[in-house]
């Protein structure tokens, strides 16, 4: 209990100084918003040991292994974004529940570009993407419906190893990034 008091301390004491400027200024919404963390900040307290970063590995792959990664840049058609990210929903959340050698998978919007999409996939090995995961049911029907639907105007890709150097963190009990 007293390890947990001193690690959240000085961020209590950052937030506490906060709350009151937020409060001497009489701005409602700087109040709100630090209220709003502060409380955040409790309840990561109160439940310190049992947060989703409490088990959290921040190497970028573990030691001896290099993740492999495919990038995959697509040009939907004007307005299209909407119909793919629906489209991509089963197969990310059937990589997540079935697929123990994918690490991450994530659908990314361009901020500049709404017809620009990328999708950033993070396997254990390239086997790994090559099987189960281009072999399974939910890819072959994203692949089918999206070119049934003509919803991409070009496609390009790219794939790269884990180098070791950098990090992220990673929920290792939950094989997520903590949100």
């Amino acid at each position: 209990m007293t390890s947990t008091i001193v690690r959240f301390a000085p961020t209590l004491a950052v937030f506490a100084l906060v709350v009151v400027w937020a409060f001497e200024l009489d701005d409602p919404v700087v109040a709100a918003f630090t209220a709003v963390n502060v409380a955040h900040l409790e309840r990561e307290r109160a439940h310190a040991g049992h947060h989703p970063r409490a088990n959290a590995s921040r190497a970028a792959s573990p030691p001896g292994r290099r993740d492999f990664v495919f990038v995959g840049k697509l040009r939907v058609r004007p307005g299209g974004a909407p119909r793919l990210l629906e489209l991509a929903r089963p197969l990310v959340e059937h990589a997540r529940a079935r697929e123990p050698q994918t690490i991450g998978y994530e659908v990314l919007l361009s901020d500049r570009d709404p017809d620009e999409v990328l999708m950033l996939e993070r396997y254990t090995s390239r086997e790994a993407m090559l099987d189960p995961h281009k072999r399974s049911a939910p890819f072959l029907e994203f692949k089918r419906r999206v070119d049934a639907e003509n919803l991409l105007v070009s496609k390009a890709g790219s794939s790269w190893l884990g180098s070791g150097v950098g990090y992220r963190t990673f929920d290792e009990t939950e094989r997520r990034f903590p949100t």
